[in-house]
């Protein structure tokens, strides 16, 4: 049995938060999941088919919409996303 090797540049942590996905496209953010989040990335899970999804958007953080993050998918499977932060947070 052979055993993953993690490749990260940065340790996720787990991060059981609704946020949404501003496709900056004038319409209203569409709810996500953010279950794991880094400095340089998430894993979201998505309430629509990923395919619909383009591969440049904002992740939305907060209530208020204050908290953003520009990401680029980095993967995609059937109900989640691996998402690439364009500017890595501190």
């Amino acid at each position: 049995m052979s055993q993953s090797r993690e490749t990260r540049r940065s340790k996720r942590k787990s991060f059981d938060y609704v946020g949404a996905i501003d496709f900056c496209d004038g319409d209203a953010p569409r709810p996500c999941q953010v279950r794991d989040i880094s400095s340089g990335g998430a894993r979201i899970t998505v309430f629509t088919d990923t395919n619909a999804i383009p591969e440049t958007f904002n992740l939305v953080l907060s209530a208020s919409s204050n908290v953003q993050r520009a990401c680029k998918v980095a993967w995609r499977s059937p109900t989640e996303l691996g998402v690439q932060f364009l500017k890595p947070t501190d």
